[in-house]
């Protein structure tokens, strides 16, 4: 049974692993790794290409198939039948095993190009390297968005959160502390360790590595699953069925016509001895020979042998169209059961859609905007009045400090930056962060120099329970919090307002067209942000989330529009005509 490190204490772990916040040498490193073995889970042996051909012979029809040859060629004399049926069988197994091989070899490439890295502390310097040459000891450092690459003991974090729904089934995020915990937890309560398999979405943290490869968690459930058989089929299922039907068919048939033919000769007297005072049996073994001899012609006949070729080459021809769409499958009778889908179930944001966020609409001071744009281009400029339909001066809007508030929180409260990679506009970082760095950019003009002006002193990351982030920067000459977020967990936290140039308490007034504005933006398919941020008076601690999180004043509202992909449209079309219903899960609003 494996240690259980979360009741120890990192420095504790530090030295039993014989580590240290320096990270491990170059030679303990290649100590550890020939020790313990690569960072990775062990796969089960791959199946030998002579018994992938001889499991594509195992099935009821085909045992049919291969009785009724035998018997084609041994009792019927009919060799040609009997050697057609074995052809047709051998280039069956062939062709199966051959589509199959093939998907297994695209898998095989596709594997060795998804190679995960991490970043570690190795002779007191961060290295980025390989997942899989991750050893016991090793110092790590995970960011949001980072796949926990081992089992790892949380030294220190801030902010940091995981989603562990892979192994524990439980969807909501999990934050991650340095501190030890009393007393025995099971794997879902220990907030101080993340595991190989898990994914990081805030925050960051230090960790050492306690567990790697098949010693993860991860590990022992691959080890526990690696007995269990991959179901059937519906297909074979079906076959499997079929086989048993048409091997009882043909044997009840001959079986019926070789007792009532006996039957009536006997009846008929054919069997009677020349005084007609007993029965000969000459003549009943020869009649025997007969029947049998056309029973088994019938178990012949009844058997279709072109069935399974007829399979293999629809199923083959499905397994290639699949392909040429970039799907891959490795069992062919798997393709079938494609046909048995009723609902699919989509995420929204970058496979419906582009993923290319973008800021559409605004309302600031009262007043509603729509705002030009195309993906991360800040070049694209342009703000209209949504009532009037007339031209907004950029310049002239900047002179109102409530506009010029909200476009100072877009530009400071996020963690993206825009660059122009040769001559294309590409932005790194989360998507939403993304569309209001490029809205400010187009406002303020360039984020990096904007963010430099008004250098940034303290954050608190978005997090699923507040549904916000917040940024503390020097600004005007003080300090100034900037918030973004949902508006629902927001709307409590506003006590203050811009009109008409000047700061006023917000009124019940105020936050009814608040969200009369968000719920227009959201029914129009948009995700909706609230812009908020007050001046952080001096003496108050810039790490108290609390106090900084609270006597908010509301800036203004940003729609967000994600456009969805051109093969969206014929792709849902082409669901609804075959009769699946489609379903997309999404995080933004209901409405």
């Amino acid at each position: 049974m494996s240690k259980d490190w979360s009741s120890v204490d990192s420095e504790d772990i530090l030295l039993e692993l014989r580590s240290s916040l320096q990270g491990l040498s170059e030679d303990e490193v290649e100590y550890r790794l020939n020790r313990d073995g690569k960072n990775k889970l062990i796969e089960p042996p791959s199946v030998p290409e002579w018994k992938k051909i001889l499991n594509q012979f195992i099935d009821p029809l085909v045992f049919l198939l291969i009785a009724a040859a035998i018997i084609a060629i041994t009792v019927v004399d009919e060799l040609g039948d009997g050697l057609f049926i074995l052809f047709v069988i051998s280039m069956n197994a062939i062709m199966g095993w051959w589509m199959e091989r093939q998907a297994d070899q695209a898998m095989t490439a596709l594997k060795k190009m998804n190679v995960d890295t991490c970043v570690t502390i190795r002779d007191e310097h961060e290295v980025i390297i390989n997942s899989e040459d991750l050893v016991i000891g090793d110092i790590i450092k995970l960011e949001d968005g980072d796949n926990i690459p081992a089992d790892i003991r949380i030294i220190t974090s801030y902010q940091f959160y995981t989603n562990e729904s892979s192994m524990t089934g439980e969807s909501n995020q999990r934050r991650k502390i340095g501190e030890k915990i009393e007393g025995k937890r099971v794997l879902a309560e220990r907030d101080n360790m993340s595991y190989m398999g898990t994914v990081a979405t805030n925050g960051r943290a230090l960790g050492v590595v306690v567990a790697t490869g098949m010693d993860t968690e991860l590990g022992k459930i691959a080890d526990n699953i690696t007995s269990v058989e991959t179901p059937k089929t519906p297909l074979e299922i079906k076959l499997e069925s079929l086989g048993k039907f048409l091997g009882g068919i043909a044997l009840t048939v001959a079986i019926l016509l070789l007792t009532l033919t006996l039957l009536f000769s006997y009846i008929d007297g054919n069997f009677d001895t020349a005084d007609g005072n007993g029965i000969a049996l000459d003549p009943i073994k020869e009649e025997l020979v007969k029947q049998f001899t056309i029973a088994l012609a019938i178990f012949v006949a009844i058997v279709p042998e072109g069935l399974p070729i007829i399979l293999v080459i629809t199923l083959g021809l499905g397994m290639r169209n699949m392909a040429r769409h970039r799907a891959i499958i490795r069992r062919m009778k798997a393709v079938e059961t494609l046909g048995s889908t009723t609902v699919i179930c989509t995420d929204k944001t970058g496979t419906l859609t582009r993923n290319e966020m973008t800021v559409v609409q605004l309302f600031s001071g009262s007043k509603r905007y729509v705002v030009k744009g195309r993906g991360y281009d800040p070049t694209i400029k342009g703000i209209t009045d949504k009532n009037t339909k007339k031209q907004v001066n950029l310049e002239k809007l900047n002179q109102d400090i409530g506009s010029k508030m909200t476009f100072t929180c877009a530009s400071l409260c996020n963690n993206s930056q825009i660059s122009n990679e040769e001559g294309s506009w590409e932005a790194i970082g989360d998507p939403t962060c993304s569309a209001t760095a490029t809205f400010g950019w187009k406002t303020l003009g360039p984020n990096d120099e904007f963010k430099k002006e008004n250098s940034r002193l303290h954050e608190f990351f978005f997090d699923a329970e507040r549904k916000r982030m917040t940024t503390i920067n020097e600004f005007n000459g003080g300090v100034w919090a900037f918030t973004k977020g949902a508006l629902d967990p927001m709307e409590s936290l506003f006590t203050k307002i811009y009109e008409n140039g000047e700061l006023i308490d917000i009124t019940e007034e105020h936050l009814k067209e608040i969200r009369e504005v968000n719920h227009s933006m959201a029914s129009g398919a948009l995700r909706v942000l609230a812009l908020a941020g007050k001046e952080v008076p001096v003496g108050v601690d810039i790490k108290d989330i609390n106090e900084i999180e609270s006597n908010l004043t509301f800036l203004g509202l940003i729609g967000i529009r994600d456009p969805p992909r051109s093969e969206a449209y014929e792709a849902i079309a082409t669901c609804h005509e075959a009769g699946i219903r489609v379903i997309m899960i999404t995080g933004d609003q209901e409405y």
